[in-house]
């Protein structure tokens, strides 16, 4: 097996904010550093810790008509320190081309570390993949097991060089089971077909397989049988699946009852924990509308206000 060199890069002074009356001085010393961690690439091994506090972003698109961004915001009264990975669709690290919010230019890298003051927010936008790959994903995590940050990925999508579209997702922490909407209408608008696309990434050491359910809208009674189920099997550690509703379900049109009301939901059963992503389109467009993924629990557990439970 061909051995990678780890090697220590500089650290990247961003900004530094002055100290102001009232300040402490931990957080003028924080002010924002972002360190390159590693530009090794090869077999992805996430220490235990990570697993912990993780949120992954499944899918960054870095090409002629995607560009990706990423806003991380530190939602606590202290300095935290956050590092992100980067990595392929295989869960291998990545080297890529990123810039900050004032359009400095980091040093490439695959593996980050950012040290963000009391309530601060950075914003990375992501310019190119050094291996030439046309999409990574991203993970982040505290180094002091502190979930107190919020992370955004921002897609934006471009046709003939002109930018169309811009959508923000809210990223959450992974979890094995997950509800998504779908609509596969056609658009009283634009008479064009819509369809959901959809990112998994297996956040866990171990291959993941998943359980997908196909329900319907669930107007002609109790919507406690799926209409199809399909598996979607080893995706390795670190790694992601990619795809539409069409991959999963080819005939999803016609199990929904086309020309019907054409919309349902999916639910995924999955025996890791998975970072999921979804995003709305229509046939010959770029992107219409990201979309709300919905962790759940079954309700064999204790049930607590908030959470979504299910039957199994």
């Amino acid at each position: 097996m061909k051995q990678f060199v780890f090697s220590i890069l500089m650290i990247l002074t961003v900004a530094v904010a002055p100290l102001t009356a009232g300040e402490s001085a931990s957080a003028a010393e924080a002010g924002t550093r972002i360190e390159i961690l590693s530009s090794k690439t090869g077999p992805y091994t996430r220490q235990a810790k990570r697993a912990e506090v993780l949120k992954a972003i499944p899918h960054l698109a870095i090409n002629d008509s995607w560009r990706s961004a990423v806003m991380v915001r530190n939602d606590t009264n202290r300095t935290i320190t956050i590092e992100f990975d980067l990595l392929d669709i295989d869960g291998r690290l990545v080297n890529a081309v990123i810039f900050d919010g004032a359009g400095n230019q980091l040093t490439p890298g695959s593996q980050y570390r950012a040290l963000i003051a009391p309530f601060e927010i950075l914003v990375f936008e992501f310019d190119d993949i050094v291996e030439n790959r046309a999409n990574l994903q991203a993970f982040f995590y505290s180094d002091e097991a502190d979930v107190g940050y919020s992370l955004e990925a921002i897609y934006s999508s471009f046709e003939n060089g002109a930018k169309n579209a811009t959508v923000g997702v809210a990223v959450q922490t992974p979890g094995p089971n997950f509800l998504i909407n779908i609509d596969q209408r056609i658009d009283a608008y634009s008479e064009r077909r819509k369809f959901r696309g959809l990112a998994l990434t297996n956040a866990s050491t171990q291959t993941c397989d998943c359980v997908v359910n196909l329900y319907d809208d669930g107007a002609n009674g109790a919507n406690d049988q799926p209409l199809s189920t399909v598996t979607v099997n080893s995706i390795p550690s670190g790694g992601k699946w990619l795809g539409t509703t069409y991959d999963l379900f080819p005939q999803i049109d016609t199990l929904l009852g086309n020309p019907g009301l054409g919309y349902g939901y999916l639910e995924f059963k999955c025996n890791q924990n998975v970072a999921a992503l979804g995003l709305a389109f229509e046939n010959g467009s770029q992107i219409s509308s990201s979309v709300p993924v919905d962790y759940f629990e079954f309700a064999n557990k204790t049930t607590q206000e908030g959470r979504i439970l299910r039957n199994r």
